[in-house]
């Protein structure tokens, strides 16, 4: 809540005499009058002493978990044998790949070479393996195409009749995001970036403080190679959902992105410290993972004093999958299918020969990550499904994005990233394949 708003409410409550106990004003961090303030600042110095407590069991159950994927990590198994994959059939239909075609050269990420964080800093745990000599596996990721019925009118248009038509319709369609996303990527097929960018800025001007909507467009923004653009959204994302550990890695991703590694490192490093709702089990090491990559590839010496030494590995992986999405209170499932057409699920359902799937995110957002440190050879596929929707307004199209990374971790990652909408549960979609 607004904190003057908080402040006018109390003062009111007090005002008609209400009885105000110091735990309101605690929580949000308001001084009382003095006739509560002892009794106040006892309970914010317990509160204060609880937190901690509770900061140091979180790290340490990171940690553990940690350790754990270290052994993972350095767990030589046999690569399967290769065999060329079945098809895919959802709900009696055989579903083909078709290539994105609307993500150019500069959407994938070219790590610079890495340097020791600091003179003297020889700690092998921190420096990457070497990189593979082998080329990056090719990804393909699935065009997904919308149905609306504005859409067959704005591919044929030239791309400047595009944007006055999105000017022409912005009122018709002032509460449907749909319409300027799409508007977006009929643009950037057509190669007008500047065009696609002012479109995508309605996004902003529709509900600024509507964080689903803000945290799509940071994503739009850096899947067009803006994280300038995407910073300042990521941020507003961040004051509207601090309860969200999804907002901290948004924008420390973004900020690394754009050459902010210190802040970078410690916006991350914020979500393996702090606790987190049970719904978010296992995040701390998938922001471990993204933040080791980024303190590997710095380019200029980092202040890491406050990151536990335990925790400073960077773990290199042939291929990395990370799914997220955008509606709270809802089950959305990575699904990857190796080349001997094994499907990891789950920790709990570990796929052989070295893959390693996350925990399962049944309450919203994500992430959801898929570890892979010694690719074998064949075509891999993935697959989102959406198993569950708990949210008690009714549910729109909710916004997926799948990352794909190759050679994460070392000096020649590269990545792709999709951003697609399902309809609702029992929707299973191809979201693209890549092969070894």
């Amino acid at each position: 809540m607004n904190r003057p708003l908080v402040l006018a409410l109390l003062c009111f409550a007090s005002s008609a005499a209400h009885a105000l106990a110091p735990a309101d004003y605690v929580r949000h961090n308001i001084e009382p009058p003095a006739a509560t303030l002892d009794a106040w600042r006892q309970r914010k110095n317990a509160e204060a002493l609880d937190n901690d407590t509770q900061r140091r069991d979180r790290l340490e159950r990171v940690i553990a978990n940690f350790a754990q994927r270290t052994v993972w990590w350095n767990t030589t198994l046999p690569r399967p044998a290769s065999k060329a994959p079945g098809p895919v059939v959802v709900n009696g239909i055989q579903i083909v790949t078709a290539p994105r075609t609307w993500l150019p050269a500069h959407y994938t990420c070219h790590l610079p070479a890495v340097v020791p964080d600091a003179p003297g800093d020889n700690d092998p745990t921190t420096r990457p393996m070497q990189a593979h000599a082998e080329q990056p596996p090719p990804v393909s990721l699935a065009s997904w195409t919308p149905d609306a019925p504005y859409l067959a009118r704005l591919r044929q248009m030239d791309p400047a009749d595009v944007y006055a038509a999105c000017l022409g319709q912005k009122q018709e369609y002032a509460n449907n995001s749909g319409f300027f996303l799409d508007a977006a990527d009929i643009l950037f097929d057509k190669g007008r970036r500047d065009l696609a960018l002012r479109v995508l800025s309605n996004l902003a001007e529709m509900a600024h403080e509507d964080r689903a909507l803000m945290r799509l467009l940071g994503y739009r923004l850096m899947q067009a190679g803006e994280p300038a653009l995407a910073v300042p959204v990521l941020r507003k994302v961040l004051q509207l959902a601090g309860d969200e550990p999804l907002s901290y890695r948004d924008l420390g991703l973004a900020l690394a992105a754009n050459g902010e590694t210190q802040e970078a490192v410690d916006i991350l490093y914020q979500v393996v410290e702090r606790p987190w709702h049970p719904r978010f089990p296992e995040i701390g090491n998938i922001v471990l993972a993204d933040m080791n990559a980024i303190i590997a590839a710095a380019n200029k010496p980092l202040d890491l004093r406050r990151i536990d030494p335990r925790l400073r590995a960077n773990l290199p992986l042939d291929l990395r999958v990370v799914l997220t999405w955008d509606a709270d209170n809802s089950d959305i499932d990575l699904r990857i299918t190796a080349p001997d057409d094994e499907n990891a699920k789950s920790l709990e359902d570990p796929a052989r020969y070295g893959a390693r799937m996350s925990h399962n995110i049944t309450g919203g957002y994500g992430p959801e990550e898929y570890s892979l440190r010694r690719a074998a050879p064949g075509k891999y596929r993935i697959h989102a499904s959406y198993l569950a929707d708990g949210r008690q307004v009714l549910p729109g199209p909710t916004s997926v994005q799948v990352k794909v990374m190759s050679h994460f971790g070392t000096p020649r990652q590269k990545e792709q990233s999709v951003t697609l909408r399902m309809k609702g549960r029992g929707q299973t979609v191809l979201v693209g394949e890549f092969e070894v």
